[in-house]
């Protein structure tokens, strides 16, 4: 879920009480957070919005103290972080794909004061050397916009934020002839999409926020061409994960902080299965090496933002995992080698994301689904939210950009997250 508050576009009408086109609520839900708090030009604490816009003041984690996010107690050594240099250019929202070269494509996001510029530029770093290139621009600026490796090499990017508004257009990079060109255009442009390689080659870009529920659109290497998923508009989608059997899992339909809808979506039989419903609202998820795909991120306004659940899609079941050490961690889950998880990102007080007065407070961890336990980094030199997190040819995770909490200004700093060392 994204916290950027549309408070001022160029036309000058929106606040960031009234979304264009929303009309004023006194109730503030998770739906209205995720589709009109989100994704445009400002960034303000999560509690205040909900205190600003005319509801009761809402704290994510009322149990939560800054003493307590600042001086967790770690349980054990958990890998090394070290600096990998500094993008061109400073930004969030953008994304990060790993190449088959080895190098990592940085492409558009955010930029400027408060985040009013949205980017074409696109940058590659190279872990051999530990250094940024400039690569060939975008034909068109993108932000929170979704991107994937295709199986020719290939990036695709497609839909997202763009100068004038949300946009359709997608594209493909071919880091060979560092050149961009046309992939075709989506059938409804959406932001905060999620973009899945399914096993028969083609891209799955499913949930987003658009105007509408937006339906789930398949982009064909081959072709060039795009397609919808029928009957996929009457849900939206808020999480979106592939499987181990190459099935992809889908929950949506927020509403009072619980999921409404949870399903499997098959690409070869084309078909949906309805599955069990979490017992808890969770935002991230990754897969783990051991086929369960697990999830952080608590939604619930009053909630323990440690907490974790596991799905196993062989039993069709929810279970709790342990909690968090650090209280939230509002960032990205990336699947380590030997089946672990690295959640890193800004830490979250008093239902605030940020450290408070301490710029040292952890913010990263470990994740081991044999031990079911956390385990507290050393820890990113900067604090972050909405940056990319990587996994690397190496079995490292570069995590680039975002900005540092509650500082609304983008930052182009990169980092390197080793787990075999202590």
């Amino acid at each position: 879920m994204d916290i950027r508050v549309k408070k001022a576009f160029k036309d000058g009408h929106a606040t960031a009480c009234e979304p264009t086109g929303v009309t004023r609520s006194r109730w503030v839900t998770a739906s209205s957070l995720r589709r009109y708090i989100s994704v445009k030009c400002w960034w303000v604490p999560l509690f205040l919005v909900l205190a600003s816009c005319g509801g009761p003041a809402a704290t994510l984690s009322p149990t939560a103290s800054p003493s307590a996010v600042k001086s967790p107690t770690p349980s054990g050594a958990g890998g090394i972080w070290s600096s990998a240099g500094t993008m061109k250019t400073a930004r969030d929202y953008h994304t990060a794909t790993l190449l088959r070269n080895g190098k990592v494509l940085v492409a558009g996001g955010y930029t400027g004061p408060l985040g009013s510029v949205v980017l074409a530029s696109t940058e590659l770093y190279d872990p051999v050397t530990n250094r940024w290139l400039e690569a060939a621009p975008l034909l068109v600026p993108h932000a929170s916009h979704a991107a994937a490796l295709l199986p020719d090499g290939k990036v695709l990017v497609a839909s997202g934020r763009s100068s004038g508004g949300d946009t359709v257009e997608a594209e493909t990079y071919d880091p060979a002839a560092n050149a961009w060109s046309r992939a075709g255009s989506l059938a409804v442009a959406r932001t905060s999409a999620t973009a899945i390689v399914l096993t028969t080659g083609k891209v799955l870009v499913i949930g987003g926020d658009a105007g509408t529920n937006p339906p789930a659109e398949l982009y064909d290497p081959g072709t060039n061409s795009w397609s919808q998923l029928p009957n996929t508009t009457t849900h939206h989608v808020n999480v979106a994960s592939s499987l181990s059997n190459g099935k992809v899992l889908v929950l949506g339909d927020e509403s009072n902080w619980s999921y409404l809808f949870s399903a499997i979506y098959d690409p070869l039989s084309n078909t949906w299965s309805s599955i069990g419903r979490p017992p808890v609202p969770l935002l991230s998820a990754v897969l783990l090496g051991n086929g369960k795909v697990l999830f952080v991120r608590n939604l619930t306004p009053s909630g323990d933002t440690r907490l974790a659940e596991l799905y196993d899609p062989v039993l069709d079941s929810w279970t709790p995992a342990a909690r968090m050490e650090i209280n939230g961690v509002w960032g990205t889950a990336t699947a380590l080698p030997g089946g672990r998880a690295l959640v890193a990102g800004g830490p979250m007080s008093g239902g605030a994301i940020g450290c408070g007065p301490d710029a040292s407070c952890p913010n990263a961890e470990v994740y081991d689904p044999a031990q079911d336990a956390w385990t507290v980094t050393s820890g990113m030199a900067t604090s972050r939210g909405e940056h990319t997190a990587t996994l690397l040819t190496n079995g490292k995770v570069l995590i680039t950009g975002g900005f540092v909490p509650p500082n609304p200004d983008m930052i182009a700093t990169a980092e390197i997250y080793d787990p075999t060392r202590q």
